[in-house]
């Protein structure tokens, strides 16, 4: 006799501190840093990185990133949360911030053909600077 299985969530999300292509000055790729990614199971990741520099265009100070996925307790939805934290952020010396908060928090039904819903949930800048405003 075959067994019914239950369905079963893949979880997905993922979170970086910096990363990607420039165009200006010179075209270059910088690495992702402080990158994570929920395991397809579930449950949680991490990742850190401290005194980023590239090439003087873009550094930080510190960044770590923090990422969650699990059933809830009610066992008819989905939750996942996707946490960055970047310190010291400068660009070329003209876009500043102390601290930059990158927070999403998402939920979706178990049933099948359910849409998400994504929150930006906690995100902040303190002390963003501008041309030094």
């Amino acid at each position: 006799m075959l067994k019914e299985l239950k369905s079963r969530n893949l979880y997905s999300g993922q979170g970086a501190a910096l990363g990607g292509f420039i165009e200006r000055p010179v075209p270059d790729v910088i690495e992702s840093q402080a990158s994570a990614a929920i395991p397809i199971s579930g449950g949680w990741a991490s990742a850190r990185s401290e005194g980023f520099n590239h090439r003087e265009i873009v550094s930080f100070k510190r960044a770590h990133t923090l990422v969650t996925g699990r059933e809830a307790a009610d066992g008819r939805h989905i939750e996942t949360l996707a946490t960055t934290v970047v310190e010291g952020l400068n660009i070329l010396g003209v876009v500043t911030a102390e601290r930059v908060v990158a927070r999403l928090v998402g939920s979706h039904l178990v049933e099948p053909n359910q849409n998400p819903v994504v929150t930006p949930s906690g995100s902040h800048f303190q002390g963003r600077r501008i041309c030094g405003r």
